[in-house]
């Protein structure tokens, strides 16, 4: 059994608000979005050995910074009055122009639609989340209100939940993961249907050490820095900032479901038209 506290949300679904997984439209295309906050321009550094695994994207009058011998493979989109460096021995991505207009439109309109629904009650509410816990959602969609997410030393969070489940956090303190800390999920659920959804300005959110997490991170009014830690899924923030080792990678790609083949009729056989005597038809009609 895990040690800590295990939320089993054994109620009726109507208990709870009916609430529905955040659409993040064009800006789920990037592993990671750095947007501009108010007349904060984005920043995005990759550096040292770090490994960045997806498409980057870096908003209107941000900076793209590439240094050290880590790679960055996918594509590097930067909007018009965005610039970029590269220092480095390793990838610098494939660095190219692009209109991030609809991307950071969507992102943002999916944070204004969480901190809408996050008026109603939510699925349960922490005032913090300090320690090892298994945390377990209802049918569908999960909405969880928490002060401060603050994991360290060997601690796990584990998400329990369906393949067809969807949990986001409405984190409005601080959150930060250190040592050998894990945020993990269990019973099938998917890491792209994790959201951490910071909606306030605050302290940056740090991911460091050999820490590990999944899930998506919509905070666009914060900074993010991934310190030597690891994280399957995606950022979307102010500035953004990966170093010492750090390693992101994109969620698997889903299966395109595959056509079923049209079933063969094979034609009759000479035996089964001299058992039914119409093989003298069938010579006359070819």
């Amino acid at each position: 059994m895990v040690v800590g506290v295990i939320w089993a949300l054994c109620v009726a679904p109507s208990a709870f608000a009916a609430f529905v997984a955040p659409d993040l439209g064009d800006a789920a295309a990037y592993t990671l979005l750095a947007i501009p906050d108010s007349s904060d321009a984005p920043t995005l550094a990759v550096s040292s050995d770090s490994d960045v695994a997806g498409q980057l994207g870096v908003g209107p009058g941000g900076f793209y910074n590439k240094s050290g011998s880590g790679d960055v493979t996918g594509n590097v989109i930067l909007a018009s009055t965005a610039t970029s460096l590269n220092t480095g021995s390793g990838n610098p991505g494939n660095i190219q122009t692009g209109d991030l207009t609809s991307a950071i439109a969507d992102a943002l309109a999916a944070s204004n639609a969480i901190s809408l629904a996050a008026l109603d009650p939510p699925t349960a509410s922490f005032a913090s989340i300090t320690s090892t816990d298994t945390i377990t959602g209802i049918n569908g969609v999960s909405l969880f209100a928490v002060g401060d997410l603050n994991l360290g030393g060997s601690d796990i969070l584990t998400l329990q939940g369906a393949a067809t489940d969807f949990f986001i956090f409405h984190v409005t303190g601080v959150l930060n993961m250190s040592g050998s800390s894990k945020i993990v999920t269990s019973g099938g659920l998917l890491p792209q249907n994790v959201l951490f959804h910071v909606p306030t300005t605050g302290t940056d959110i740090i991911v460091s050490a050999s820490s590990e997490a999944v899930g998506t991170f919509l905070a666009p009014h914060r900074d993010f820095t991934l310190h030597g830690a690891l994280v399957q899924g995606r950022v979307i923030a102010n500035d953004i900032g990966v170093t010492s080792g750090g390693e992101f990678f994109a969620f698997p790609q889903q299966p395109e479901p595959q056509p079923q083949p049209e079933p063969v009729i094979p034609e009759p056989s000479t035996a089964l038209l001299l058992g039914l005597g119409l093989l003298p038809l069938a010579r006359r009609r070819s």
